[in-house]
């Protein structure tokens, strides 16, 4: 599996709201959200789209890094 973590995110919101988002998200890719990655190309804005429609905020822009998680058995 794979894990998406999100980092450095500049938020589209006023200062007062800023204080209470996620500095950083991390998001575990399960099948249901495979398609994040998909488009090798544009994967950052189905990326921008998730983290929006997750929060209700807008963005300016994010840093991404995509680790491999070790199966558990």
């Amino acid at each position: 599996m794979k894990r998406i973590i999100v980092t450095n995110i500049e938020w589209d919101a006023p200062k007062s709201v800023t204080k209470t988002l996620p500095k950083e998200i991390t998001i575990d890719v399960t099948p249901d959200k495979e398609y994040l990655l998909e488009d090798a190309e544009d994967y950052a804005d189905a990326v921008g789209d998730y983290i929006s429609d997750m929060t209700g905020w807008c963005h300016y822009g994010f840093a991404v890094d995509i680790e491999e998680v070790p199966n558990e058995s």
